[in-house]
């Protein structure tokens, strides 16, 4: 099997423009980056970070406009997470994956609790209405200024 691996999540969309393509190939695509370098983590605060941390330095995430908009997205998304009785985390994997073009995602955990959240997001399906309101959350999201 030939497979694609490119940077796939809620803030990190551009991959989707080879979903039609990949959909009539026998070519896997696997996503990365699930949570957007933890920016999407449940516990994610920039301000706790190290100051040297490339979240803080390098990322466009981690600029000051754009990691307001992340924000307020985080909040609407844990509401979500918690009226569905699941982290953020497993809301955003199982949302990636509810992608049909996407093959699998590529997941790094640090510790017993995020290979839970991943596992519980691999495992939980989303139905349309959750999805619709997912996309409507993360809807005020524009692609980061370069830094």
């Amino acid at each position: 099997m030939t497979s694609l691996q490119e940077q796939y999540n809620p803030l990190h969309r551009e991959t989707e423009k080879f979903f039609s393509f990949l959909s009539q190939q026998p070519i896997g695509l696997l996503g990365w980056g699930s949570l957007a370098s933890g920016f999407l983590a449940d516990d994610f605060d920039l301000e706790k970070l190290d100051h040297n941390d490339f979240r803080r330095t390098r990322s466009a995430f981690g600029k000051r406009e754009n990691y307001e908009k992340i924000k307020r997205i985080r909040q609407k998304l844990l509401a979500m997470s918690k009226s569905l009785q699941i982290r953020l985390a497993s809301l955003v994997v199982a949302w990636e994956l509810s992608h049909p073009e996407l093959t699998a995602a590529i997941i790094g955990v640090k510790n017993p609790r995020e290979a839970k959240d991943m596992t519980e997001g691999a495992t939980t399906k989303l139905s349309r209405k959750v999805i619709s309101s997912f996309e409507a959350a993360i809807s005020e999201w524009i692609k980061p200024e370069k830094t």
